[in-house]
């Protein structure tokens, strides 16, 4: 049976060099951000995480499933009159304040793991479909680098963003893994993942379509 050209993309030597090229790459969407650590608390971020006693204590965890994203305290259920349903973000925010006290470079801190993640797995996607680590490498760091992610890092509550494609991602290599390997589990896996990016934000609709 013929198999996928996707499949057969890879290069001789490139699934060695691979792993190298996409830790690179996590390595500079890190460093590239790592000013934000002394970025504090901006714009919704005050209203969503400083401002909020819904995500500073472990009590957060069941109203995070229970609200919807733009539900605080000082604004109520109604919140801002968007109610978009996130709880994965929030419950980031409420784990993110049990582990570092309310301290926004705590915050900063997890975006920057979370960004270099999705680098990490976007490089590793990269070096599959194009077959080329140079060009993987070329791939990666533009989608660490590129403008439009300082908001998505930089500011706290972009981590919508930024999780979403984490597991949107995740998903994606997960179900490769699956069909190389043919285990169930990491199909499942994978399925689970595309149900997490949606949980934190609608975006990942798109993601069936990677898959």
């Amino acid at each position: 049976m013929t198999q996928s050209p996707l499949r057969e993309a890879v290069a001789p030597g490139s699934t060695r060099r691979g792993p190298r090229a996409a830790a690179l790459v996590a390595v500079v969407a890190f460093l590239s951000f790592l000013p934000s650590l002394r970025a504090g608390f901006v714009y919704d971020d005050t209203l969503l995480i400083d401002k909020n006693p819904l995500v500073h204590g472990a009590h957060g965890i069941i109203s995070a499933f229970a609200g919807h994203f733009w539900q605080t305290e000082d604004l109520g259920s109604q919140g801002i009159g968007l109610t978009y349903y996130r709880p994965l973000v929030t419950l980031s925010f409420v784990l993110n304040w049990l582990a570092f006290g309310g301290a926004a470079w705590g915050f900063h801190l997890v975006n920057l793991v979370l960004h270099a993640t999705a680098a990490w797995l976007a490089t590793r996607i990269a070096l599959r479909w194009l077959g080329q680590p140079w060009l993987a490498v070329l791939v990666g760091v533009l989608f660490a680098v590129h403008p439009t992610r300082s908001e998505s890092v930089v500011w706290i509550a972009g981590r919508t963003d930024i999780l979403m494609a984490v597991f949107g991602l995740l998903s994606v290599e997960l179900c490769h893994l699956a069909r190389q390997s043919g285990k169930a589990w990491q199909r499942w896996l994978g399925l689970v993942c595309v149900l997490a990016a949606l949980l934190c934000k609608e975006g990942a609709a798109v993601v069936p379509v990677l898959l």
